[in-house]
């Protein structure tokens, strides 16, 4: 089934099972709780946040090898450059940000 903004195909079953996965880790369901306990709106949460981790990496697939390449040189000299930061900013929150970037293009 193709997504009707873009016409990217999703895995629906996997988008489903990753929602439960995270309502299994978010919100502990099983021994103490159960889903009537906790309620659809936690479980709708989990759902979106399924389909947004979804439609990131279809945004990050769609980018060709060499824009991918290019990105991921241009973020390895903004790591760089982080030593040259200006007071009060945090480089080890900034190079954090920066390999979390980096990670995302490179697994795709």
């Amino acid at each position: 089934m193709a997504n009707h903004a873009n016409t990217i195909p999703f895995d629906r079953k996997a988008i489903m099972t990753r929602a439960w996965e995270l309502m299994r880790t978010q919100y502990r369901l099983g021994n103490p709780f159960t889903f009537n306990d906790i309620g659809r709106k936690c479980f709708a949460w989990c759902l979106s946040e399924a389909w947004r981790e979804a439609k990131a990496a279809a945004r990050i697939t769609a980018i060709p090898a060499d824009e991918k390449a290019r990105r991921v040189a241009r973020l390895r000299e903004e790591m760089v450059n982080t030593q040259y930061l200006p007071f009060g900013m945090s480089a080890s929150r900034q190079r954090g940000h920066i390999e979390a970037q980096i990670r995302e293009l490179e697994a795709a």
